[in-house]
């Protein structure tokens, strides 16, 4: 048997409704969130009866990705440009440490302040990497081209080194040229091997 636990609010508008009388303005059971922060959204029973998760809004932070502490317990930090640094956790983790240097955007969910906060990243967007903005998708071989199927289009590559052919399948970043409707490789990197 499940039992239900339903806003005052709710109770008092459907009891003044029965009435006749007038519902309290919305929000007037509820506290004043601080400056700042969003309050979550009431849960509400769909029909399929399983209760129903309010979706909370996803904070966002960028900044410069640093890598410290130890061998035996890393620490992936997000240096923002104005502000605290923040710890990253997160599935992710792997990923992000070998953007070590480069700009990202995350989104997820960050906990705490000071010292001690931490961001648990869902996504993330290279931004930049020594100033220029990166091509990244997963690295693709036709015959003997290859090809980063991004999420703009394929981008055809040139002067590809054996380091990056290797990767054939994982996703990495490329800044190069573009000459030629290719994308001359300057410098490259692997974010998730194959």
């Amino acid at each position: 048997m499940r039992s239900h636990s339903w806003p005052i609010g709710f109770v008092v508008a459907v009891a003044l409704a029965g009435c006749g009388g007038e519902a309290p303005p919305e929000g007037a059971d509820q506290e004043a969130a601080p400056a700042g922060q969003q309050q979550a959204a009431p849960a509400v029973e769909p029909a399929s009866g399983q209760p129903a998760v309010a979706a909370q809004p996803a904070d966002r932070m960028e900044g410069r990705v640093a890598l410290s502490g130890t061998d035996e317990v890393p620490m992936v930090r997000l240096r923002p440009e104005e502000g605290q640094a923040v710890t990253l956790t997160g599935d992710l983790l792997p990923e992000l440490s070998r953007l070590s240097g480069a700009t990202v955007a995350v989104e997820g969910t960050k906990r705490g302040s000071g010292m001690m906060a931490q961001f648990e990243v869902a996504s993330y967007e290279i931004v930049g990497i020594d100033g220029e903005r990166p091509v990244v998708g997963v690295l693709q071989q036709q015959g003997t081209s290859f090809r980063i199927a991004a999420e703009g289009g394929a981008v055809a590559l040139s002067n590809v080194p054996d380091a990056l052919a290797r990767n054939v399948g994982g996703e990495v970043w490329v800044i190069g040229v573009r000459e030629s409707g290719t994308l001359q490789v300057q410098s490259f990197g692997v974010i998730r091997y194959p």
